[in-house]
C-alpha cells in the first residue's frame, strides 16, 4: 500500500514537470473510474475551460519496463499499436542519452479532418524507486508545418511505468488532448475516452515481438535494471 500510495504521488509530481507551463493543469483533473475491462481500468476527466475530457488507462503488461521502453522509442512503427495513427516519425533527437526527441504524428478522426502533431519526450527513470515517466507534450520548438487539410492539435500525455518484477509491468497511459478545429465534443470524447485502452491493447501484442526483446538486452534502461536490482532495490 505505502509503495502504492507513493507512486500515485509521484504520478502527479511527474505529470507537474513535463507539462508544458504549471502543474494545475494536470493536478486539478479530478479522474473518475468510466469503466473496467478484462484487465483494463478506464479513468476520465474535465479539462478546465475545455469541452474535451481527459483518459487514461491502467493494465498490467506481461514485459519488462526495458523491453516497453524500447517499443516507446520506436517512434517510426507509432501507428502499428497507437490508436488512430496513420504515420508518425521522428523529427529531431536532442538528447539520445536522456530520451529527448521531437517527433512527427498523423491522427485519423472519423467524419472530420485529420489531426496532426509535433510532440517533444521527456523521460524520468527512476529505477531505484521502480517507476519512470515517460511524457511527451506539444512543442513549437521544431518547424514542421501540417498539410492535406490536417488540423494543428495540441497534446500533452505520457506513459508511468511501474516496477512488478522483471516481466511484468504496471502501466498508465494518459493523454489529455485539445483537438482544436470544430470538432463536437459528443464525437471526440467516446474517442478520447477508449483511445488509451484500444493503445494499450496493441502495444501488449507489439512489445512481444523478438526485435524489442532482444534490444532491451543490450540497453541503458536493462543495464540500470541490473543495478537496481543487485542494490536491492527491485525485486527480479
Amino acid at each position: 500500500m505505502k509503495k502504492c500510495l507513493y507512486a500515485a504521488h509521484t504520478f502527479l509530481w511527474v505529470l507537474a514537470i513535463v507539462s508544458s507551463g504549471s502543474a494545475s493543469s494536470e493536478t486539478n483533473l479530478v479522474w473518475k473510474e468510466a469503466k473496467s475491462l478484462n484487465g483494463y481500468t478506464i479513468y476520465t476527466a474535465a479539462q478546465p475551460d475545455s469541452r474535451f475530457i481527459a483518459s487514461k488507462c491502467v493494465t498490467v503488461v506481461d514485459a519488462g519496463m526495458d523491453e516497453l521502453g524500447m517499443v516507446l522509442r520506436d517512434f517510426a512503427n507509432f501507428r502499428t499499436w497507437l490508436h488512430d495513427c496513420t504515420m508518425s516519425k521522428l523529427l529531431k533527437t536532442i538528447d539520445d542519452e536522456r530520451d529527448i526527441f521531437i517527433f512527427y504524428l498523423v491522427q485519423r478522426v472519423p467524419l472530420l479532418p485529420d489531426r496532426d502533431m509535433v510532440l517533444k519526450s521527456n523521460v524520468i527513470l527512476n529505477y531505484p524507486k521502480g517507476w519512470c515517466y515517460v511524457g511527451v507534450q506539444s512543442t513549437d520548438e521544431y518547424s514542421f508545418p501540417s498539410s492535406g487539410g490536417l488540423v494543428r492539435m495540441r497534446f500533452k500525455g505520457g506513459f508511468l511505468l511501474e516496477w512488478i518484477d522483471g516481466r511484468h509491468t504496471r502501466l498508465t497511459y494518459t493523454v489529455i488532448p485539445d483537438l482544436q478545429g470544430n470538432m463536437p465534443a459528443i464525437i471526440a470524447n467516446p474517442i478520447i475516452r477508449d483511445a488509451p485502452m484500444k493503445s494499450l491493447m496493441k502495444l501488449k501484442e507489439r512489445v512481444k515481438l523478438p526485435q524489442y526483446i532482444e534490444s532491451a538486452k543490450r540497453s541503458k534502461y536493462r543495464t540500470m535494471i541490473n543495478e537496481s536490482i543487485r542494490a536491492g532495490h527491485l525485486k527480479p
